[in-house]
């Protein structure tokens, strides 16, 4: 509880209201969940973003640099990172971030 709110009510009401792309994605690379702000942005449903990985969205020249970082992690390596990249956007346009990930082995749900 923090001023009487349930934490996991807080989490939720600021990943779904966040005016950020968020997302959290398994350690295979597949999305389970998506906030609106990533669901425009990439121009796909929540439905379908969890049929795909990051790496089907991650534009050709970024997959080897992605798929790095996202290993650093599993080889107890550094747990966050912070990179530019392109993704694709169901339309086919290309898309700039700047991605933040952080890393946890431990489940969290």
């Amino acid at each position: 509880m923090i001023h009487g709110v349930d934490a996991s009510e807080l989490f939720e009401q600021a990943f779904r209201f966040s005016s950020i792309g968020i997302a959290l994605v398994s350690i295979e690379g597949k999305f389970f969940l998506a906030n609106s702000s990533l669901t425009k942005m990439l121009g796909y449903s929540e439905e379908e973003l969890k049929t795909k990985s990051f790496v089907e969205l991650t534009h050709s020249k970024d997959v080897h640099e992605s798929k790095k970082k996202v290993e650093e992690p599993i080889q107890g390596e550094q747990n966050n990172y912070q990179m530019e990249k392109r993704y694709v956007h169901k339309d086919g346009r290309i898309i700039w971030c700047l991605l933040n990930n952080r890393s946890s082995k431990s489940p969290i749900f």
